[in-house]
């Protein structure tokens, strides 16, 4: 069975009305078939297409592509989400899980941190019957990272009901001054978020106080593996640090090899720094429509021997979301 850990879904209502949503600063520019949002003037959410709400075309293509199951995230929307609109996002995957049991995984969207959102989280899972928790690499509406003390409740309630949580890039850096140009902010901002949000998670102490947290960092973990001994060889100089080793919180981190054009070094150094047991193919459809294929193509040919790639493609993705056929 391959899995995909990067899939985005978002209500076809959301998709029609993001004008309803948008802040100051903040619009919405429509071609005839896509829509990006912009804020203070950069692109920050690109080219969603009507694959992003249609369920039906999501799955024959996922047919098309060999894919088994997707894990479904709306990927930056979260930033806009209050409670109403985490509760209308968690119903519609819902109804989309119910017509695709076997194919779909939910995830529930919370507002993070604020008032009610351990309640929906509850909802989500034990109602709905959500295998996991959808956030970004920081808490926008609170300008917050993920490791903040205000979120430590939050994170209990998660270890609780035993779900992983799937993190994807915020739409900009908590600060961007300095990547504002060349779609800097994008391409480069995204990998700093998500690498210092993966430093963080390490050094805060989370993992000490609840041992079975699980987080899938999207888009590679931002390359964090590539420099986690340089960044982990100071662990024990900071006084703040946790009890337990650097490399036993890493074991915590996966990655998803979203999306699919990483080159195959990256990929590889993944595999040799994390482990061949916490990397997961994600594909970050429908960004690109088309990378569904790539998503498999390119670990197919990565030329891992045979067990490693199903690990790699399915196996690791089912253990941890407890899907049919694991324990």
């Amino acid at each position: 069975m391959i899995v995909d850990v990067h899939h985005h879904w978002l209500p076809e209502a959301h998709v029609r009305h993001f004008e309803r949503y948008m802040g100051t600063a903040e619009e919405a520019r429509r071609t005839e078939d896509r829509v990006t949002l912009y804020r203070d003037g950069l692109p920050v959410f690109p080219n969603i297409p009507p694959e992003m709400y249609d369920t039906e075309r999501q799955i024959a293509l996922m047919d098309a592509a060999g894919i088994g199951v997707a894990v479904l995230h709306t990927a930056l929307w979260p930033e806009w989400c209050d409670l109403a609109m985490c509760r209308e996002v968690n119903d519609g995957i819902a109804q989309a899980v119910r017509r695709y049991p076997e194919r779909l995984v939910g995830l529930a969207h919370v507002p993070v941190g604020e008032e009610g959102a351990m309640r929906e989280l509850e909802r989500a899972v034990r109602d709905l019957g959500f295998r996991g928790v959808a956030v970004n690499t920081h808490v926008h509406r609170l300008q917050l990272p993920l490791d903040a003390r205000p979120f430590w409740p939050f994170w209990q309630k998660v270890a609780e009901l035993d779900v992983p949580v799937v993190v994807h890039p915020s739409a900009l850096p908590l600060e961007y001054r300095m990547i504002k140009d060349y779609d800097l902010h994008r391409t480069l901002g995204r990998l700093q978020d998500m690498v210092a949000a993966s430093a963080r998670l390490v050094y805060s102490g989370l993992f000490d106080e609840f041992p079975n947290l699980r987080f899938i960092m999207g888009h590679m973990g931002g390359g964090f593996y590539a420099v986690a001994e340089r960044v982990l060889g100071v662990y024990t100089f900071h006084p703040h640090n946790p009890t337990s080793t650097a490399g036993a919180h890493l074991a915590k981190l996966y990655v998803d090899t979203a999306p699919p054009f990483w080159p195959r070094t990256s990929v590889s150094a993944a595999v040799e720094t994390l482990g061949d047991g916490n990397v997961m193919l994600g594909s970050d459809f429908p960004i690109g429509v088309s990378w569904l294929d790539r998503a498999v193509a390119m670990i197919r040919d990565m030329g891992f021997a045979p067990d490693i790639t199903q690990r790699i493609m399915g196996d690791n993705a089912a253990a941890l979301f407890k899907l049919a056929g694991e324990d």
